[in-house]
């Protein structure tokens, strides 16, 4: 069944995203969530690794995350080498990808788990990025059928109130 093997994009209307340094004028990393062409840069990076730190909101099942570098003609910024650490507390960790080398271009860029995850809180660890800087436009989470429709489901409640109770069951 292909809607089944087909990946489902996540909401990330909600999603946050931090970096403890400085963001180069108002490029600041919420907007790697914004679904416009604004993009979060660094200023100029001294020391390896950048971390960016995701909270999804909730805990979500990953199969596959997608990082749009910033669309400049120098790929200024542009990742070159990232891992990708998981954790669904916030405390617990787990390695979700490591080492990913990544071509320096302006090309959509597709890390694809091993198995899906669950997922709320995300660093990403920018180890190597051209030109001294960090940059991203967007970042988007894919995750199967199967984990689309658990994160979906609606759960219908029935409240009664009597008539002369001041109590709702």
């Amino acid at each position: 069944d292909n809607a089944r093997d087909r990946l489902y994009k996540v909401d990330n209307t909600a999603f946050s995203a931090i970096y403890d340094g400085d963001s180069w004028a108002e490029n600041t990393p919420e907007k790697v969530f914004d679904g416009t062409a604004a993009f979060w840069q660094t200023e100029t990076i001294e020391e390896f690794p950048v971390v960016l730190k995701v909270d999804l909101g909730k805990v979500y099942g990953i199969k596959e995350m997608t990082y749009k570098p910033r669309q400049s003609e120098d790929c200024h910024g542009a990742w070159g080498l990232v891992s990708v650490y998981v954790s669904t507390d916030g405390e617990t960790w787990e390695a979700a990808a490591v080492g990913v080398k990544m071509p320096i271009n302006k090309d959509i860029k597709k890390i694809t788990f091993d198995k899906e995850i669950d997922v709320r809180f995300m660093e990403i660890e920018i180890e190597e990025a051209h030109a001294k800087r960090v940059s991203c436009c967007e970042i988007e989470f894919y995750q199967s059928k199967e984990a689309y429709d658990k994160s979906h489901i609606v759960t219908k409640e029935k409240y009664e109130l009597k008539i002369g109770s001041n109590v709702i069951t």
